[in-house]
């Protein structure tokens, strides 16, 4: 039987959703997948992004003009930096607070949403 600690099991729970910012996606698998910057030392390639049955959209990739590098930390960025600049933003989860299968659940992009 396996048991599990409160401060184990309160670790989990603080780490399940996570906000991130994507960099570019990839339109050509059965599932599209992401490339994002989440924490500030913790980037991801190939996350999964579940959307609804019949419905489809791609998120645009970061602006490359506008395009910074800055930070310190892992990220997907060259040097291990994360790129900075604007960007589609969204939501992923964390499966029993696992941290090595993110599911995207959500992706939205300020840059292009119609407003009024």
């Amino acid at each position: 039987m396996n048991r599990n600690s409160l401060l184990e099991m309160s670790g989990r729970a603080m780490h399940v959703i996570q906000r991130f910012t994507l960099n570019k996606g990839n339109d050509n698998p059965m599932m599209q997948e992401l490339t994002l910057d989440g924490m500030n030392s913790e980037g991801r390639k190939f996350v999964e992004r579940v959307q609804a049955f019949g419905m489809t959209t791609m998120p645009l990739p970061r602006d490359e003009k506008q395009q910074q590098r800055g930070g310190s930390g892992g990220g997907t960025g060259g040097n291990g930096e994360q790129m900075k600049g604007p960007a589609a933003e969204g939501i992923c989860v964390y499966i029993g607070g696992q941290r090595n299968h993110p599911v995207c659940i959500g992706v939205d992009d300020r840059r292009h949403r119609p407003m009024g």
